[in-house]
């Protein structure tokens, strides 16, 4: 890998290099969102295999040049899910073992603030999992998405690295869904991203009824749940990759 990224051209190489280090030198299937400075440099990254990552660039005759990357093979499970096909996808070293229908909410580009409803897209990984009745989900998967919260407060208001470092301050590390909901009690008309993950409650082709998490048929759910239960540390910790 180090002599094929040596040979690529200087923005490729630096594309190649965060989108690396973001995945964990992971791989998942699908279209991967680039944040927007990349996109200026007409830059567009698929990662359509397990074990390949392409890089198309665009020239000055709106030609494109291709580039392959190997990664290295993601071990144990992985979740992808995929906003626009409304599936939710289950490797397993690198083979697809199960694929669910799904809900999620994507009318706009990506989740911005906690009132826009979106189910956020990037890296995560599951932070624990839970049998549930109220509300009648039948299971809960939550996802931990403090490092999207974090980075999402601070882009959407101006005073939210400086709220953020005010609560630290006071009442210590911001680093667990309860904390968010104590920081979230203080500022109630800025309310930080939290509570997303993947549960049941009845998968529906014409009504996105979720407010930013991913929903299964309760049968679905609780086959997905059983799974990852009987996996290595129980299902914690496995990635869980969400795309447009």
């Amino acid at each position: 890998m180090r002599n094929v990224i040596k040979n690529l051209s200087l923005s490729k190489k630096l594309t190649a290099i965060v989108l690396l280090f973001l995945l964990g030198l992971g791989a998942y299937v699908g279209k991967f969102h680039i944040v927007p400075a990349m996109k200026k440099a007409a830059l567009t990254v698929w990662l359509n295999t397990p074990t390949e990552l392409t890089i198309y660039e665009k020239n000055n005759h709106d030609d494109f040049s291709k580039t392959v990357i190997p990664l290295p093979q993601e071990s144990g499970y992985l979740i992808a899910v995929y906003k626009d096909q409304h599936k939710l996808k289950l490797f397993r070293n690198n083979e697809l073992v199960k694929e669910y229908d799904v809900n999620v909410r994507r009318e706009l580009e990506d989740r911005k603030v906690w009132e826009d409803g979106q189910t956020p897209e990037g890296i995560f990984y599951i932070e624990t999992m839970d049998k549930v009745s109220d509300p009648p989900w039948s299971r809960w998967i939550r996802l931990n998405t403090m490092e999207k919260a974090r980075a999402l407060y601070s882009d959407a208001y101006t005073d939210g690295i400086q709220l953020i470092n005010s609560f630290e301050a006071h009442y210590g590390a911001l680093d667990s869904d309860k904390k968010i909901r104590q920081f979230n009690q203080l500022h109630p008309s800025q309310n930080m991203l939290r509570g997303v993950g993947i549960h049941g409650g009845g998968f529906s082709l014409y009504h996105e009824w979720v407010e930013g998490c991913v929903a299964l048929s309760d049968e679905n759910v609780i086959e997905l749940f059983d799974i990852l239960k009987d996996s290595e540390n129980g299902g914690i910790g496995i990635k869980v990759v969400i795309q447009d």
